[in-house]
């Protein structure tokens, strides 16, 4: 947290200064500024957290500081000191917006209390913030929606694939497993490749060696493929999905590669670049590759192919969506394990089952009962990477497919494999 202090008395912000350093490293990046023109000096040449300022100083005034600073966009937070004779000027204050205020002289005790709560409330902010990001990127990498967001990130971007699809001694990870690599500001975004047990962590290019690196000494079970691109959208209005869906393909493409194909378990995607179609044992032999690919390696190699081929082949704008078609979805999200039929959904939203249907499959570029197979399947599968111990024959009564035979028929018809091909891939 880097944070500023303000006070035309020098004794006074250098004392609050040195106090919150004591508070431990965490507050340890603290300035001083001795009036209202310096400060905005200052924050227009570091971005700081928190402001700490006098209310009453010569010149620009602590209120008069706050008004420009969020004007011009310099700091978002603010805390005021004040003398007791000055507690109107602290009211007004928190009229503007400021976190909170303290009385001169100021109490250790109630500073430190002040600067945990903002510093839980700034963390719990930039939680909320990346978890947004994540649930966007996801969108874009898997449903195919094409963002309409400010680029989020810096150019050159690096994305790593780290997946556990081959019966690996610990066969289950999950977000926070990379936390760290967050919290030290190697990793931007963490987005779970969906149906498998696999991430794609995006990050700052000149950061993917070291990311690498730990990630092998820290998962040396698992498979990790990483590519980077030099590319910046040329604005908001022409969208980024295509760009980071292609980073995605090559860095997952590199991470099944180096597993499937060469016995590594790292691989850059320049060192074998992704074909434009789905990779075929031949391709792989053309490419210099090891001849003896086993069947079963290359069998999963081609479903997690198909997968990946499809994701954004149809790019849709969401903010575009047909309500009724939402309100479908939805009713597939909560109901897709009980006794879902069309004409049931179309009745419970207030249409006509046929229209429904052509609605439907307008919006969504297939039939409702091909979306409603398609989600259970991959739940299916959801569970099955998880734990590989677990049945088809367990799992699809559970997730609606109440008929076996049915489901056999509907899984080789959507996934181009059996259930047993499948799982003997695993």
């Amino acid at each position: 947290m880097k944070i500023l202090i303000v006070d035309d008395e020098k004794l006074i912000a250098q004392g609050v200064a040195y106090v919150i350093k004591q508070f431990g490293a965490e507050y340890g990046a603290v300035d001083t500024a001795f009036s209202g023109s310096e400060a905005l000096e200052k924050m227009g040449a570091a971005r700081y957290d928190l402001t700490i300022t006098d209310v009453s100083m010569p010149g620009l005034s602590g209120l008069d500081l706050i008004e420009e600073a969020k004007k011009r966009g310099l700091c978002g937070d603010f805390c005021v000191l004040s003398g007791y004779s000055e507690f109107e000027y602290a009211r007004t204050a928190l009229q503007l917006g400021v976190e909170d205020y303290l009385l001169k002289p100021v109490d250790k005790g109630k500073l430190k209390k002040m600067l945990e709560a903002f510093r839980e409330k700034q963390l719990s902010r930039s939680r909320a913030l990346r978890r947004n990001l994540e649930n966007l990127l996801a969108d874009c990498l898997f449903g195919s929606v094409e963002p309409k967001d400010a680029w989020p990130f810096g150019s050159p971007l690096s994305a790593v694939v780290v997946e556990s699809l081959f019966g690996t001694p610990r066969g289950f990870v999950s977000r926070q497993d990379f936390s760290r690599f967050l919290d030290e500001g190697l990793v931007q975004a963490v987005v779970h490749i969906r149906h498998l047990p696999a991430f794609v962590l995006f990050g700052p290019a000149e950061s993917r060696p070291r990311l690498v690196e730990l990630l092998s000494a820290g998962f040396p079970h698992m498979s990790i493929g990483s590519a980077t691109g030099s590319f910046m959208p040329a604005g908001a209005d022409a969208g980024y999905g295509a760009a980071l869906r292609s980073l995605y393909r090559d860095a997952l493409h590199a991470a099944l590669t180096a597993h499937c194909f060469l016995d590594r378990q790292c691989l850059d995607a320049a060192e074998f670049p992704r074909p434009k179609e789905p990779a075929l044992l031949a391709e792989a032999l053309k490419a210099g590759l090891r001849a003896d690919v086993p069947q079963d390696r290359l069998l999963l190699y081609q479903i997690c192919w198909q997968s990946l081929d499809a994701a954004g082949s149809e790019p849709v704008q969401r903010d575009k969506s047909n309500p009724y078609v939402a309100k479908m979805v939805a009713l597939v999200d909560e109901h897709f394990a009980e006794d879902l039929t069309l004409a049931s959904v179309a009745r419970d939203i207030g249409l006509n089952p046929e229209y429904a249907g052509k609605l439907f499959r307008a919006e969504e570029g297939q039939s409702f009962a091909d979306y409603l197979n398609r989600y259970r399947i991959a739940r299916i599968l959801e569970c099955i990477a998880q734990d590989p111990a677990l049945s088809f024959e367990q799992l699809a009564p559970c997730m609606g497919f109440q008929n076996l035979r049915n489901f056999y028929r509907i899984f080789k018809r959507l996934m181009q494999t059996t259930p047993g091909q499948y799982k003997a891939s695993l």
